[in-house]
């Protein structure tokens, strides 16, 4: 008798995912995920209720498996959302099937998965940003049996750039959890795990360039699962960088590279009006902007991208080359061993800070939500990942990020699911720049002194902020020199910082104790110092209006 089984908005992230992007070393600010849940039942309908509100507009993408019944399943929920499907396959043991659907309106939203006579159904909902079309552009499914470590989804080929992939797999057993394999991090984001009638789990990533997809699951104990994999087209091309591109300094080494989504194939950029800054230029296949700018000011800039269909799309983008870099500093930090979805800051917040909250959190499942403050700071995840499941506990650990827009009392919440171990206040950092991330995962007999991966700046004098975790109630993470610890509690999730000078590549160091489990993991993420006043121009010197 069988009983039994994620989460990462700005569109702006994704076309920079290390395997997908013409930078194999830069990620982007933002995970596009708003929330998720998931259950498991052995019975023919089920809910999936969200933990907050959903907003009207954003897309709900739902997937399930279960087993007997063969025929064509219904999905609904308390927003009178229409959801269309993307793919089904009831022709294996194990059945799957994804929905997607646009919001009608915000509120709190339960959606309801219904099989008649359908066993051991277990279904996964997840809030994405509206940054894609509900059109399937490719779509597969494939069955694997016996126990293999690993499950490799079936191959897709998409027809547009920056498609929404999207991956549900379903399992033949209980405690049969599985998770995203090393080969497709840091691509894909899982976004469930659970398990109960059976078990399952969700994914998703962004495709670069129109292409053949799959990816790679670790596998438990299932002896038969079903895989499918599905990409939804991409909106029109567009150019999806800020308005505002981050600040260079006069004399220093800058190195930025610009956003596009939608369209197909290799990507030409090119300046319709304005200029860059002496120094710098823009590579025309990458849309990076490199080089050393000697002086400013700031600029107002219309870029161009054109795909291989000729098809072409503009943005006026403004940057600002300052005398000086501003010196980044902590102005206030504070971590707590209590397990608690509240933290409040010890001193008022001054507007324009950098907040940052770390989050995680063990459970039989894993589910992904959203954090607030009541300074009204637009916080967004920067870096997300799911641990290897430990007997049956799946952690998530979540850095989010923003800058405050106003002063004052702050308190930052992050709904029912997850629980805060430290905040931090930074001053002189630019947030529309943080474009470095990094996630390590591994295993290491405790005591023991383990280390993240490098992580490489794109400019010098940036801010990368680490979180470091050990994946056992009782275990404990302490923050090793150069980094600097937040807080002086000592917990299994620690967050540190560095400010660094030179462009290369840094770890991050923890030293484990306690961990009985060995898994631990390390997110590192990067952020840009902003810039002082404009740098002015030598006397007499024109700017060129159009390059």
């Amino acid at each position: 008798m069988r009983i039994s089984k994620l989460l990462l908005g700005l569109f702006s992230l994704l076309a920079g995912l290390s395997i997908f992007a013409s930078r194999a070393h830069a990620q982007w600010p933002y995970v596009p995920v708003i929330q998720s849940s998931n259950a498991t039942t052995n019975a023919a309908t089920i809910n999936c209720v969200f933990n907050a509100n959903v907003t009207s507009g954003n897309l709900i993408i739902v997937s399930a498996n279960w087993e007997s019944a063969t025929g064509t399943p219904t999905v609904t929920d308390t927003r009178s959302t229409s959801y269309a499907q993307a793919a089904i396959d009831t022709s294996h043991t194990v059945r799957v099937a994804v929905y997607i659907g646009t919001l009608s309106s915000s509120g709190a939203n339960t959606v309801t998965f219904a099989e008649t006579s359908a066993t051991f159904l277990s279904v996964t909902c997840t809030e994405f940003p509206p940054n894609w079309t509900t059109t399937v552009d490719a779509s597969g499914s494939g069955v694997t049996t016996g126990t293999p470590a690993t499950v490799t989804s079936p191959s897709i080929t998409t027809t547009l750039n920056t498609d929404l992939l999207y991956s549900h797999i379903g399992g033949f057993q209980s405690a049969g959890q599985m998770d995203v394999n090393s080969a497709s991090l840091p691509s894909w984001t899982q976004v469930s795990n659970k398990d109960g009638a059976d078990s399952q789990a969700a994914a998703f990533a962004v495709a670069g360039t129109n292409g053949s997809y799959s990816m790679t699951w670790n596998n438990a104990t299932n002896t038969q699962v079903t895989t499918m994999i599905v990409a939804f087209k991409s909106k029109s091309l567009a150019i999806t960088s800020a308005a505002t591109a981050p600040d260079g300094g006069q004399s220093v080494a800058y190195d930025y590279t610009l956003l596009a989504a939608g369209g197909k194939g290799a990507y030409t950029w090119s300046i319709t009006s304005g200029a860059l800054q002496p120094g710098l230029s823009l590579n025309s296949s990458t849309g990076e902007i490199s080089g050393t700018p000697s002086y400013g000011p700031t600029n107002s800039i219309t870029f161009q991208v054109a795909d291989t269909n000729s098809n072409t799309a503009t943005a006026t983008i403004s940057l600002k080359v300052a005398s000086a870099l501003n010196s980044v500093s902590l102005l206030q930090g504070k971590s707590t061993a209590v397990t608690a979805n509240t933290l409040a800051f010890t001193s008022n917040v001054t507007a324009g800070s950098l907040l940052i909250a770390i989050t995680g959190w063990n459970n039989t499942d894993s589910k992904f939500t959203y954090c607030t403050d009541t300074a009204g700071t637009p916080l967004q995840l920067v870096a997300a990942r799911t641990q290897l499941p430990v007997s049956g506990q799946v952690s998530i650990q979540q850095i989010f990020a923003g800058i405050a827009p106003t002063g004052g009392a702050d308190t930052i919440s992050c709904g029912t699911l997850a629980d805060i171990y430290s905040i931090a206040e930074f001053s002189g950092v630019m947030y529309a720049a943080n474009d470095d991330t990094l996630v390590t995962r591994g295993t290491t007999t405790s005591p023991a002194t383990v280390t993240s991966g490098s992580l490489t700046t794109l400019i010098p004098n940036a801010l990368i902020t680490g979180l470091c975790y050990a994946n056992s109630g009782s275990s404990t993470m302490t923050v090793d020199s150069p980094f600097t610890a937040v807080g002086s509690t000592a917990f299994s999730m620690r967050l540190g910082y560095r400010v660094v000078t030179t462009v290369t590549g840094y770890t991050m160091s923890c030293d484990e104790a306690s961990n009985t489990s060995g898994n631990w993991m390390f997110l590192l993420a990067g952020f840009r110092p902003g810039g002082g006043a404009a740098a002015p121009g030598p006397s007499g010197v024109r700017h060129r209006v159009v390059e």
